[in-house]
């Protein structure tokens, strides 16, 4: 599938029951995502740690690097400066598991 075909096809599987698996390992259910869509020619995803489905490998990797050290992951304004989310690209998905249907709607191993 192509990365333009599945910018359209997100937003359409907001309401469905499927879990959206990053490049780095972090899971979230589709209704978590907020889908920036294009920006400065990157279609960008923002989710926060907090609705990972398990111990985020990306929040985890920001407090072992340190403050402002991790692209792409938003931390807290004040100190104790907390990481708190993510925005990832759509090139980042790894897959898209349809929970009802039981079949992976999208998958970069297909």
């Amino acid at each position: 599938m192509q990365l333009d075909a599945l910018a359209n096809l997100l937003p359409k599987l907001q309401t469905g029951d499927c879990i959206v698996t990053f490049s780095d390992g972090d899971s979230y259910k589709i209704d978590d995502l907020d889908i920036h869509g294009y920006f400065e020619d990157a279609f960008e995803i923002y989710v926060p740690f907090e609705r990972c489905l398990r111990s985020s490998a990306a929040m985890k990797e920001a407090l072992e690097s340190g403050y402002l050290q991790t692209q792409r992951v938003s931390w807290t304004s004040q100190k104790p400066f907390i990481p708190v989310g993510k925005t990832y690209l759509i090139q980042d998905i790894q897959s898209i598991f349809d929970q009802t249907e039981n079949y992976d709607v999208y998958s970069t191993n297909a």
